[in-house]
């Protein structure tokens, strides 16, 4: 079935990060993002690998936003990573608010997984950051799950999702303890 990851948007390697986890994780997945048009158009090469330009600040621009994500999510061997927040945000950053396109889209699809992914960078044996992710419980959407819910509905328990996520890789990092983490990329010394 197709997937949705949405994740909390820490820094400016988050779009790396990303094709990391669909790498390790999800090989068999083609992975589609949206990033803002703007920025997309400066770093073309983001396209080749299923980014996607998105107009936020005009009307248009969401609409298309929307029914490219709805095309993306029809096939089930696709993957669709967002950041909800819709800005960068600090990994600590409480209560977790997103913009609401995510419950907006999770009340246009069916048969689809919503997944989180927190995601944070911190130092710990080398002299460069460390990247940390954990994937929280995931949310089917089936056929009849939507009916009567809003996107406020959705939003709010993607938020606690994400949330609870968040908090559970945070006691993570801060126990310091690498067994508790897979290793996708060892860095050269």
């Amino acid at each position: 079935m197709p997937i949705v990851l949405y994740a909390n948007h820490a820094g400016w390697w988050d779009p790396l990060v990303g094709l990391l986890l669909k790498a390790a994780f999800f090989p068999n997945y083609t992975l589609f993002a949206p990033v803002d048009a703007v920025s997309l158009r400066r770093y073309k090469i983001l396209t080749k690998v299923g980014f996607f330009g998105v107009e936020r600040q005009t009307r248009r621009g969401v609409i298309d936003f929307f029914s490219t994500a709805e095309a993306i999510l029809r096939k089930p061997e696709h993957l669709l990573a967002v950041t909800p927040h819709g800005r960068f945000t600090d990994a600590r950053e409480r209560p977790v608010q997103f913009q609401r396109g995510l419950g907006l889209l999770a009340t246009r699809v069916k048969h689809v997984l919503f997944v989180p992914v927190a995601v944070e960078y911190a130092f710990w044996d080398q002299r460069r950051p460390e990247i940390f992710c954990r994937f929280g419980e995931a949310t089917e959407i089936a056929a009849d799950d939507s009916k009567g819910l809003t996107a406020w509905h959705w939003t709010a328990a993607f938020e606690q999702r994400l949330e609870g996520t968040q908090d559970a890789l945070a006691k993570e990092v801060c126990a310091h303890d690498s067994n508790k983490f897979e290793h996708l990329l060892t860095p050269k010394t």
